[in-house]
């Protein structure tokens, strides 16, 4: 997933983009491993941990029909 190399190449762990989006790290650890989908709420929630789109998250996810649209950050 591109995602998990993005948050890296941001000099992220994975645990500080769940501290910024304030989300479990089983929840982003689960959507990085394709176990599960995230709802809009979430995907803006670590789009903005992250400085990016939602757009952007869904194409770094290569998932995310249900994470399509923009948050007014």
């Amino acid at each position: 997933m591109k995602l998990k190399k993005y948050i890296k190449d941001k000099g992220l762990t994975n645990s500080e983009v769940c501290r910024k989006a304030e989300i479990g790290e089983a929840t982003l650890s689960q959507f990085l491993n394709n176990k599960r989908g995230i709802n809009f709420e979430t995907a803006c929630k670590i789009s903005k941990a992250l400085g990016i789109s939602t757009d952007q998250l869904k194409k770094l996810s290569e998932e995310g029909k249900e994470n399509e649209g923009n948050c007014n950050n």
